[in-house]
């Protein structure tokens, strides 16, 4: 098993920032949601007709530290629960100067058919690939 792996590195650029100079919240979901987005290929290796999408349903951040410009910033992200049609990943964004934890987030996205517009169930391709990930 897998668990746990590094996504995403990214700088908090100072564009990013906000008057107070901490890198403002659209920031963090965005690089979230790249991290998303990479766990979503990884997972989706069966559906070569392009079908199948992923609806992000629920997302929660939790912001634990300040980040301020020409921080380095490491995503690792993991799965913490597999529905018969969507997953739960959890994103762990830290500094990488300190190892200090800067923000968490949960996502719940949902396995959905592009043509019925409808939730799928994930199939066992999935649901393998989801199990190298999952970190209870």
């Amino acid at each position: 098993m897998i668990n746990e792996i590094d996504i995403f590195i990214a700088v908090a650029q100072p564009w990013m920032c906000d008057e107070f100079g901490h890198m403002n919240r659209r920031f963090y979901a965005a690089m979230f949601d790249d991290a998303t987005l990479v766990v979503l290929r990884f997972l989706d290796v069966d559906d070569r007709q392009g079908s199948l999408g992923w609806a992000d349903v629920r997302t929660e951040t939790d912001f634990r530290a300040e980040v301020s410009a020409g921080t380095i910033l490491k995503i690792r992200s993991s799965v913490t629960k597999i529905g018969r049609s969507s997953v739960t990943i959890r994103h762990v964004m830290t500094n990488s100067s300190n190892g200090e934890t800067a923000a968490v987030e949960s996502c719940v996205s949902v396995r959905f058919n592009l043509q019925r517009r409808e939730s799928s169930e994930l199939g066992a391709a999935v649901v393998t690939r989801a199990e190298l990930l999952f970190a209870a």
